[in-house]
């Protein structure tokens, strides 16, 4: 057989075919360089194993990644030499058993890089089998996922974090769903403050913790987040619990991601008691306030009703008996006297009268005015007492007590117009940190318990925030003057103890007084019988008031006393009458609350001057001048304004005799 010549080929064909394969060439290099970054820039090696010639060819990442200076591992335990020594065991099995069995295989281990550097490694392999089915050949890819577990870990740990602060928040925290309005998550907080298990919550929406007439305004506020993602909103809400109790809350909320759903993160912040606080202090602001006017004006009008008194009096003694302008004066004095008891229990409210405490027992009290409280509620209402034995001291001014006592009794009888009981109880209590919590003004320790209780018609929350305010009442003009719990409270509160009422419709109301209890014996002082008018004096007196009118009035009974009187209009001028007078000045009568300086530091001015002067001081309000609290020092004689001239007469009478 002859074979044709092989066709000659020209130059520049040569030259061509060679141009072409130089592209090729250049073009593999180009893909070999960018398979190399690709492999370089994702972390990923590639290799493959001949078992019959124990050939191994490495890429460059997987040089860069086992870091093993350009030598191959050769054998599988070139291999394992590397493998993590945690890790070695196992990764062998895999190997061994995926050579026995040729099928592709992934696992995950870790090596020891020569530098000492721990990585993770994800190993991707198949191993080459012949026609028989046995291993020829391995091949595979391997990716340093060090990094990306180092990010899986610390992102699964920040999640049980997050997890763990969202369980362990003592606030309520909840997730819901800013499309549906469905809780997506609570916390424990959450299930134990508004009373649904974790489940009950699942089935719910947001909506159901609100009241039914705010719910639209919940929708409307969810769907303004879910306009404006991200922001975090504050709010103060009302919601309900469970069980039905209303509360209010603070929410503070964000917009977050949960489950690739937009959702928001709600804290919520239960301030139903913190608003309480807030409302009973506003209310002991309002009080005091109240009072602080109360006192001023009943202290200016004290000094008018002094004048009105003293010169009615003064009047009516000077008219013959038969003058038939006596009935009119005597009907001044009465309402005189009707208005000075409005100005005491003004100053009552107010805290700012004088008190005189002593000693006392409260069976003592209540037994002592048994009789007259009978007679008061009249027969259709039962009076009943309980009276515990062995009660307690307490220190209080009798005739304000007693004046607490017969308020609370008229209160009740007025709760009752038609028939029912009153209870009065006394007994002996401790307050601790508890009752306080719900009770601002009271003290801690043991009290003595007064209880007046009645099964009249009883008030609402509203008018029971409102029953010791001053000219409040519930009963018909002319019925009342709403002064009455107004003084209880005042008196209660100036003795150092506190006033608790509990009222329910239509089932009744009971008021508690609480005392401080004080460990004292009970005296029979101030029982005496009411002694006889004055003898006339002839003593010099030194009297001081800055109110002329009073002053003048004052002189005049002094003076139709028997007494000698030098009048000073203000402190300086006592002062300069002390001493240039000549002869004795046995008493200084002053008032308390003037110009310049208080009648006490008048009086400790005059010592040195006169120290043979006694003094007495007058006022219808305490600044504290003469005592703390309104509690006068022991041996202060005192005068309680509005006073009658035969009051004023025995005062100075009782000093100069005691002298």
């Amino acid at each position: 057989m002859r074979f044709a010549p092989a066709p000659s080929r020209s130059d520049d064909e040569i030259e061509q075919l060679l141009a072409s394969m130089q592209e090729i060439v250049a073009a593999l290099a180009i893909r070999h360089r960018q398979l190399g970054e690709a492999q370089r820039l994702s972390h990923l090696g590639s290799w493959e194993w001949d078992k019959a010639t124990r050939r191994v060819t490495w890429s460059e990442e997987l040089r860069r990644i086992f870091g093993s200076g350009g030598r191959p591992l050769t054998t599988l335990d070139d291999y394992l030499g590397v493998v993590h020594p945690d890790d070695r065991a196992r990764v062998k099995a895999v190997v061994e058993s995926a050579l026995a069995n040729p099928t592709p295989f992934e696992y995950q281990a870790r090596i020891v890089r020569p530098d000492g550097d721990v990585r993770t490694l994800s190993h991707h392999n198949e191993v080459v089998a012949d026609a028989a089915g046995a291993a020829v050949g391995w091949r595979g890819a391997v990716q340093d996922v060090t990094e990306v577990q180092d990010t899986t870990a610390a992102l699964r740990a920040s999640e049980e974090r997050y997890r763990m602060l969202f369980e362990a928040t003592p606030q309520p925290m909840y997730v819901f769903d800013l499309e549906t309005l469905r809780f997506l998550a609570v916390n424990g907080a959450a299930v134990e403050h508004y009373g649904y298990s974790r489940e009950e919550f699942m089935s719910m929406e947001l909506v159901d913790l609100f009241p039914e007439a705010d719910r639209d305004a919940v929708r409307r506020s969810a769907a303004l987040a879910a306009s404006t993602p991200g922001t975090r909103r504050y709010a103060e809400w009302h919601q309900r619990r469970k069980d039905g109790r209303a509360i209010e809350v603070e929410l503070s909320s964000h917009s977050i991601d949960f489950g690739s759903r937009p959702a928001r993160l709600v804290l919520a912040l239960d301030v139903t008691e913190k608003r309480r606080l807030e409302e009973l202090l506003r209310q002991a602001q309002k009080m005091d306030a109240v009072g602080r006017l109360a006192g001023g004006v009943a202290h200016d009008f004290n000094n008018i009703l002094g004048v009105i008194i003293g010169y009615g009096e003064i009047v009516k003694r000077r008219m013959p008996a038969a003058d038939p302008l006596q009935g009119k004066v005597a009907e001044i004095l009465k309402a005189a006297e009707r208005a000075a008891t409005l100005t005491r229990q003004l100053l009552a409210f107010s805290r700012k009268q004088v008190l005189q405490p002593r000693v006392l027992d409260l069976n003592l009290v209540v037994a002592n005015m048994e009789k007259m409280l009978r007679r008061l509620i009249g027969e259709n209402i039962e009076l009943k007492t309980m009276l515990r034995e062995r009660l307690g001291s307490v220190r209080a001014d009798p005739g304000q007590i007693d004046q607490v006592l017969m308020n609370l009794v008229v209160n009740a009888r007025d709760a009752m117009p038609g028939a029912g009981t009153l209870l009065i109880e006394t007994t002996e209590v401790d307050l601790d940190a508890s009752y306080l919590t719900f009770h601002p003004g009271a003290h801690p320790g043991p009290h003595v318990l007064l209880a007046v209780s009645d099964t009249g018609h009883g008030m609402d929350e509203e008018t029971v925030s409102r029953i010791f305010e001053p000219f409040f009442t519930t009963k018909l003009v002319g019925k009342g003057t709403g002064l009455g719990l107004s003084t209880v409270y005042g008196i209660i509160e100036q003795s150092g103890g506190h006033v608790d009422v509990y009222s329910e419709k239509g089932v009744g109301t009971t008021f508690k007084v609480y005392l401080p209890r004080i460990e004292a014996t009970v005296t029979r002082a101030g029982m005496e019988a009411a002694p006889p008018p004055p003898r006339a004096g002839s003593e010099t007196v030194l009297l001081v008031e800055d109110e002329p009118a009073l002053r003048g009035m004052i002189g005049e009974t002094l003076a139709h006393g028997g007494y000698r009187v030098l009048e000073a209009a203000t402190p300086r001028q006592a002062l300069d009458i002390a001493g240039s007078h000549q002869g004795p000045i046995h008493a200084v009568l002053t008032d308390v609350v003037m110009p310049e300086m208080s009648g006490r530091e008048l009086a400790d001015l005059l010592k040195p001057l006169r120290p043979e002067a006694l003094v007495v001081y007058m006022s219808g309000y305490t600044d504290d001048a003469i005592g703390h609290h309104g509690l006068l020092d022991p041996g202060t004689r005192f005068l309680q304004k509005p006073f009658t001239s035969d009051a004023l007469l025995w005062k100075l009478h009782e000093a100069l005799a005691a002298a």
